[in-house]
């Protein structure tokens, strides 16, 4: 017999979103120790249609050992924003901001379906991936009804998340009750890197020595995919193309870049494109008309996992973006390290980082030892761009032979491992 596993978690598969992929990675190891998963996620029929993708870890839709229950979002919630009317957007908004968390509208339907199955599977494991955090607190609740031990994983911070719009004294709240009590009684907490592990320490009362980081590395299928469509886009040159691919978060946009091009050379400015694939096109496209620079904006939108990838090999070059110093140096900032990082790194091109010199994703970079990573902070508009025209004009800056090797995901996650084989009721 496999002990089954309930997983709450938002974002899986087939919504093709960054945070499925950690959920994805979790859900296949947990399989590999003898589980059987039974997944609670959002209902498909009210995922985006574009961000819907079979193909996307294909392999895990078929594993007979991952069952998937859809929870419909109730009323007044909405995930495609699009369908979406002002009513819903504002109360959701103010909401978010008062639990310092999405998915209140979520909560009791997943409430309900996990009572109901609890109560068939009374020696079932409980495992929670967040955001939305207040899933966290569910968790809380049904280990003081029932005793049910859990694990949760913070994919990002709650409360000290420093890319959120939260009212402040709803962080300094939701940090000293509701996160305090999910935190502190859970079995175990995995995160994503060292800043955050710190962050999470913070929140009073949590057990220090149950907090365990896992990173967000690839795993073996994930690289094969990878390198299997690493392919260049037809008719594209990678010669002065800069290349971003992601969400554009307020706590550094694009400003220190685009404050470094505009007084390039005119000339060799007018050779310059820089393409942006994903869901922040309204902002990024704002900005570039602020600088002046909206001719050299190719905005690609939100593109499949495929085009993703093939985006990355058209690249001459490669832009993080982590923090531009506009709040505060601490654990939480420090601690930003996005999934995406780790396409950009298989790809083995230069990458310009934007942020901090002791951020947890430039040691990673140093710890692989990859050699096309530079770091500036936003504020070295003149080192920006002195970079950017040695990469393009003088091809400086650039090492060739770049053998990239990165860490798989499936030997971080025997870290954690005999956690859930000692979880129980």
């Amino acid at each position: 017999m496999k002990d089954i596993v309930i997983f709450i978690a938002y974002y899986f598969p087939p919504y093709n979103v960054i945070a499925s992929q950690r959920a994805a990675k979790i859900a296949i190891e947990l399989t590999k120790i003898n589980k059987h998963v039974i997944v609670l996620t959002v209902d498909t029929n009210q995922l985006p249609e574009k961000k819907i993708d079979l193909n996307f870890y294909q392999h895990l839709l078929a594993n007979p050992n991952i069952e998937i229950i859809n929870i419909p979002i109730a009323k007044f919630g909405y995930e495609d924003p699009e369908k979406a009317t002002l009513f819903q957007k504002v109360i959701s908004a103010f909401l978010t901001r008062i639990f310092c968390s999405n998915g209140i509208f979520w909560y009791f339907p997943l409430k309900r379906t996990l009572n109901a199955l609890l109560a068939k599977n009374t020696k079932a494991q409980l495992f929670v991936s967040g955001s939305p955090f207040l899933c966290f607190y569910l968790a809380y609740k049904f280990f003081k009804k029932k005793n049910i031990q859990y694990i949760l994983d913070y994919r990002d911070l709650w409360s000290d998340n420093p890319r959120t719009p939260y009212f402040k004294i709803a962080r300094f709240w939701i940090k000293r009750t509701l996160e305090k009590k999910a935190a502190s009684n859970a079995k175990g907490i995995l995160t994503v890197s060292d800043g955050c592990r710190h962050s999470i320490k913070t929140i009073p009362d949590v057990k220090q020595s149950c907090i365990y980081v896992i990173r967000n590395l690839p795993d073996r299928s994930y690289k094969e995919d990878f390198y299997k469509y690493y392919l260049p886009i037809e008719g594209s040159s990678v010669e002065r193309n800069i290349v971003f691919i992601g969400t554009i978060y307020s706590t550094c946009t694009f400003w220190p870049v685009l404050n470094a091009l505009k007084d390039l050379d005119a000339n060799l400015l007018r050779t310059i494109k820089v393409h942006y694939y994903g869901s922040s096109s309204k902002s990024i496209n704002e900005e570039f008309g602020k600088y002046g620079l909206s001719s050299m904006l190719v905005d690609h939108g939100y593109v499949s996992k495929l085009i993703s990838f093939q985006a990355l090999q058209s690249a001459g070059l490669l832009i993080s973006l982590v923090d531009d110093g506009k709040l505060p140096y601490d654990d939480a900032v420090a601690g930003i390290m996005t999934t995406k990082i780790f396409d950009y790194l298989l790809s083995g091109k230069p990458i310009l980082n934007i942020g901090p010199v002791n951020c947890d994703v430039v040691k990673f970079a140093s710890q692989i030892n990859y050699a096309n990573f530079y770091t500036f902070a936003a504020l070295e508009t003149n080192e920006i761009r002195q970079f950017i025209k040695d990469l393009f004009l003088l091809n400086q800056n650039q090492v060739i032979d770049n053998e990239v090797v990165i860490p798989n995901f499936e030997e971080e996650f025997t870290k954690v491992s005999g956690l859930f084989n000692s979880l129980g009721v």
